[in-house]
């Protein structure tokens, strides 16, 4: 805090403000550009040195507004030690406040809404899941019994296979047969002579 807002501050706590209304003058000049009270502008003049400068020079103007930034931050330093906030920024909070308390309350419906459809799809992904198991099962069932069923067929075909000659053997059979064949006739023509 600058020793020229403890200056301007002590003479109005002690000259100026004798009423709440005096104070809400303050509000307003400052709102204003330290403008449109004569009383409490002289008093910031008088307090920050700008009284003894003409005010169409150049050097006013920058010392106008170095001394009022300086009133500002100031100020909000002194508001701050007390625990105030400006009305500016408590009235931007505020405004924060309700943009995120909507937020929020949209937010809700849309957790609820999402609950709502979770515990559908769980519903739905239970009786698909179940479905699906079934029809697994089912499948492999059936694939099993096919399974079942085929080596089933292939062993009587590898034992009907083994009974039946193969045809090698079978020319083997057929060439014997002949050799048999022609024994037995040369043995019946032999016997009848």
């Amino acid at each position: 805090m600058d020793k020229q807002f403890v200056k301007f501050w002590a003479s109005f706590l002690t000259n100026y403000l004798k009423t709440q209304e005096q104070m809400e003058d303050m509000s307003t000049w400052i709102a204003q550009g330290f403008k449109g009270f004569d009383e409490l502008t002289e008093l910031f003049q008088k307090s920050y040195g700008l009284d003894r400068l003409s005010e169409s020079t150049a050097n006013y103007l920058a010392m106008w507004e170095q001394s009022t930034k300086d009133f500002e931050r100031s100020l909000t330093e002194y508001l701050a030690l007390m625990g105030v906030v400006p009305k500016q920024e408590h009235l931007e909070l505020v405004e924060k406040y309700e943009a995120l308390k909507e937020k929020s309350e949209s937010q809700e419906e849309t957790i609820i809404h999402l609950r709502q459809l979770l515990l559908k799809g769980e519903q739905l992904d239970q009786k698909e899941f179940r479905t699906g198991f079934e029809e697994l099962i089912k499948k492999q069932s059936d694939d099993f019994q096919r399974l079942i069923k085929d080596v089933g067929e292939g062993v009587v075909e590898k034992e009907s296979e083994k009974k039946k000659p193969s045809a090698t053997e079978k020319k083997k059979s057929a060439a014997s047969g002949k050799s048999v064949k022609k024994r037995s006739i040369a043995k019946k023509a032999v016997a009848k002579k």
